[in-house]
């Protein structure tokens, strides 16, 4: 029995919607990135805002992996394994990966904003305080990218790694603990930066509008199109039970509340 019946839509037309998708999730981070390069400051930006924005990255690249290596479009032929043992080859391949290559995309970009905060203060004159939050906040990313994101790399690039108890461990510790924990994340994200608008008087300061915006309809994109891979969600013959369906559709569900909090 699977959670769906999945497709890896990597046809011609396919692999062109989802080239201009990853081309769309480069440009719409441009403006935030120069904004704080240009003001060379991140004034007006919520550490825990980046924080959790970093955290919930990590979290969902680790699980998009672990979802190619092990489990999409079907348990029994993951896509990561059909390219490792040359069943998928060329533009069926790189078609096959796009949506990973994707959600991996987003995670760089959160990963350099996350720098550019320990880079540039949010004052010209930077307390000790402060101080210590800028180098705070990339230690806790980057310990957790260690923790969670990277034994995720390890199990399911170059190649899946074969069936093990650690890696049934750690791949069944991520799909329920992490599953979860990144709808935490995506909902806590924005309400620091809200407390911080509210604190600036609604002052964006180094905060670019303009890539809130521009991520809100590119991430309910981004969303459709992994509605469309997964397939229905499915339980054999039976009805699908009802605590199944966040899992089924947790990494589309995520980008759609994202989409929201960011369109509020």
């Amino acid at each position: 029995m699977g959670l769906w019946d999945g497709n890896l839509r990597n046809s011609p037309s396919d692999v062109a919607i989802d080239s201009i998708l990853l081309l769309a999730i480069a440009v719409l981070y441009i403006p935030q990135i120069a904004r704080i390069i240009s003001s060379q400051s991140t004034y007006g930006i919520s550490p825990y805002f980046i924080l959790f924005n970093a955290i919930f990255s990590n979290i969902q690249l680790a699980n998009t992996l672990l979802l190619a290596a092990r489990a999409w479009p079907t348990d029994k032929s993951p896509v990561l394994e059909l390219i490792g043992n040359g069943q998928l080859r060329g533009s069926k391949a790189f078609g096959a990966v796009l949506g990973l290559i994707q959600v991996a995309l987003q995670w760089a970009f959160s990963i350099i904003l996350v720098m550019l905060y320990a880079t540039y203060p949010a004052s010209s004159a930077p307390s000790a305080s402060s101080s210590i939050t800028r180098t705070s906040i990339p230690i806790t990313a980057f310990i957790h990218a260690a923790l969670f994101l990277l034994p995720a790399v390890v199990i399911a690039l170059p190649k899946p790694l074969p069936p093990s108890i650690n890696v049934d461990i750690f791949t069944g510790f991520s799909a329920i603990i992490n599953t979860w924990v990144s709808l935490i994340f995506v909902t806590l994200q924005f309400y620091p930066q809200y407390l911080e608008l509210r604190r600036q008087a609604g002052d964006p300061g180094a905060l670019s509008l303009l890539t809130l915006g521009m991520q809100a309809v590119v991430l309910i994109l981004i969303a459709v199109r992994w509605l469309q891979r997964l397939g229905a969600p499915t339980w054999g013959r039976q009805a699908v039970p009802a605590s199944y369906w966040f899992q089924w559709g947790w990494l589309p569900f995520n980008y759609i509340v994202l989409k929201l909090l960011k369109g509020e």
